[in-house]
């Protein structure tokens, strides 16, 4: 965790944001899980709307399997994208 927040602290701003988005495309594309993950990588690329849909999507399915661990951080993150 400290050297991927060191490395962080050194790519600029727009540059982090660029990657994110490039990240949750990818992982779209070979087919990742909704999860948060995904959601954090879409909010942090510069798409909070698709994060928030996202996170909704991915908390359903937790809510429906029964893992309440993983669904309540995904509906926080649902709701506060969505404020945006």
């Amino acid at each position: 965790e400290l050297l991927r927040t060191w490395i962080a602290s050194r790519i600029p701003g727009s540059t982090r944001t660029r990657y994110h988005a490039a990240l949750a495309r990818a992982l779209e594309a070979v087919g990742a899980p909704e999860d948060y993950a995904l959601v954090q990588h879409w909010a942090r690329g510069g798409d909070p709307e698709k994060a928030a849909v996202l996170a909704w999507r991915a908390a359903q399915q937790a809510t429906e399997a029964r893992n309440d661990d993983s669904a309540l951080p995904l509906l926080e993150a649902a709701l506060e994208l969505g404020k945006t």
